[in-house]
């Protein structure tokens, strides 16, 4: 998306589609994910983009739904 964190339909001829959420009470900070690869979608677990950015290898868990 043009538009990260928000939806701004460029995603239409992939896998990939948005996530709707909400939240059960007020918070003053989050983070969502912008690199699509977080286990806790649509927030960001910090250990998958640190992995990446430090150049280790990725390995997608096969029982997790990445958004």
């Amino acid at each position: 998306s043009e538009k990260q964190p928000f939806c701004s339909s460029a995603h239409k001829h992939t896998q990939l589609g948005p996530v709707k959420f909400q939240l059960e009470e007020k918070v003053n900070r989050m983070y969502l994910c912008g690199c699509k690869l977080s286990t806790n979608a649509p927030f960001c677990d910090a250990f998958t983009c640190q992995q990446i950015l430090k150049g280790e290898k990725f390995e997608p868990r096969e029982d997790t739904l990445y958004l």
